[in-house]
Order: C-alpha cells, then structure tokens, then sequence
C-alpha cells in the first residue's frame, strides 16, 4: 500500500490561491515551535501570495520574529519586503 504525502486541492481562482496559501501559511508558522524557516521564492508567480502576507490581514497575526527567510527574492518588489518587515523588524531592534 502506498503511503499518502498530502493532498490535491483545486481553488477556483488565482486570488483564491493567494488567499488559502497565506492562511496555511500563518497557521503553520503560528503553530511551529522554534524557528519557522521558509525559502522564498522571486518573481511574479507568489506575488500575490507576499502582498497578502505584508497585508493588514496577516501582518499583524503572522510572527515574524521567528520566521527564518532563505532562497532568491530578485523578483520580490521592496515595498513589499519593507511592508512585510516593518513589525518584525521594530520588534527585533
């Protein structure tokens, strides 16, 4: 029997995507004990995903001052790593 890895989800939309991933997100970084390491990656496909991140909505739930980034973030606009970090910056000074 083959033992199985995760699932299959079908989301109707793009912003749908954005949405259910920075939720999934969240919570499990919420949910991580110790650090919370996560490899970004540039360009435009997580685009929305990051600005959802750097979003009221999440900003202020999501604790950034255990996240450990790693990976290319070329294509990562500023603003939105600046937006991003802002909390977690301040807290970590």
């Amino acid at each position: 029997m083959t033992e199985v890895l995760g699932r299959v989800e079908i989301l109707a939309d793009a912003p749908t995507l954005a949405r259910h991933v920075a939720t999934w997100f969240t919570e499990a970084a919420l949910a991580a004990t110790g650090p919370f390491r996560v490899s970004l990656s540039g360009g435009s496909t997580p685009k929305a995903l990051y600005e959802l991140l750097a979003s009221r909505a999440f900003k202020e739930r999501f604790p950034w001052q255990r996240v450990e980034w790693f990976g290319v973030m070329s294509g990562l606009s500023h603003t939105i790593i600046l937006a991003a970090t802002t909390e977690w910056s301040a807290r970590r000074c």
